[in-house]
């Protein structure tokens, strides 16, 4: 350590071999370091847990953390911290507002799905991998053996819910299907 700390005393940023030599001075000491460690370490092995852990503490490692000033806090305190906003500047709230309205306005497409075909939901339903089931307790396997029973109420449904973009609720059990089918989302 003293080499290398006499090295980096010496150390001129503008010559080349200054700086060479304090690397060298530097990595030498890593070296001897780590090998010190292995050593030292390889004494560990035949002690018992109380003394072996006694040692590696010595490292750092197996210490507890700092205590923290968060344990005194009630769940109370920290969600009012947390929920509790400052009052907005109106110098920022006034020029916030300013530069949204001066950017330049963008016209969107409207973005929508093109329907689906009965063969697409079929093939769709035949890529899904996973026989979980769901809180209704029905797996895909069933709903592969139904399919062509479901096949058409299923295709309007998905259509539907692409052309109206949301999923129908409705107390008719064919209407009813995503509700109580959560297998077939994976096909979605």
């Amino acid at each position: 350590m003293q080499y290398r700390d006499a090295a980096k005393k010496l150390l001129d940023p503008n010559s080349i071999d200054s700086i060479k030599l304090y690397r060298k001075a530097r990595n030498r000491l890593g070296t001897v370091k780590r090998d010190e460690k292995r050593k030292y370490l390889k004494t560990i092995k035949g002690l018992n847990t109380k003394e072996a852990w006694k040692r590696l503490r010595t490292f750092g490692i197996g210490k507890p953390d700092a205590p923290s000033d968060l344990q005194d806090l009630t769940p109370d305190q920290l969600n009012n911290y947390f929920c509790t906003l400052p009052p907005p500047d109106p110098k920022t709230v006034s020029a916030t507002i300013e530069k949204l309205n001066s950017q330049p306005s963008h016209s969107l497409e409207t973005f929508s799905f093109p329907e689906v075909s009965s063969s697409t939901v079929e093939k769709a339903v035949g890529r899904v991998k996973s026989n979980a089931v769901g809180v209704d307790a029905i797996s895909i396997t069933l709903i592969r053996h139904i399919l062509p029973s479901l096949l058409e109420p299923l295709t309007h449904i998905i259509n539907y819910s692409f052309i109206h973009s949301f999923i129908p609720h409705h107390k008719n059990p064919v209407l009813h299907l995503f509700q109580i089918l959560p297998a077939l989302f994976g096909c979605l």
